[in-house]
């Protein structure tokens, strides 16, 4: 049986936000928390992925671990 996801309260995500400003990946941090983007999907963005322009964010492609074998799909 799988555990029961619980979205973060709204004091806990201040909390992880203000401790993710001291950390070089901070924006993988709100990325995560604001998209609902899987791990793998954040860790295979590439910046051609971003249009700042139309301030919009593609997921192009995901990243996870096979047999102990990086696969980029």
């Amino acid at each position: 049986m799988k555990p029961e996801i619980r979205p973060l309260e709204p004091e806990e995500i201040k909390s992880l936000l203000r401790e993710a400003q001291l950390d070089d990946y901070c924006n993988l941090f709100i990325a995560a928390l604001f998209t609902g983007m899987r791990q793998g999907e954040i860790c295979g963005l590439r910046w051609e992925d971003f249009d700042r322009e139309k301030r919009t964010l593609r997921v192009a492609r995901s990243v996870d671990f096979v047999n102990k074998e990086l696969v980029i799909g």
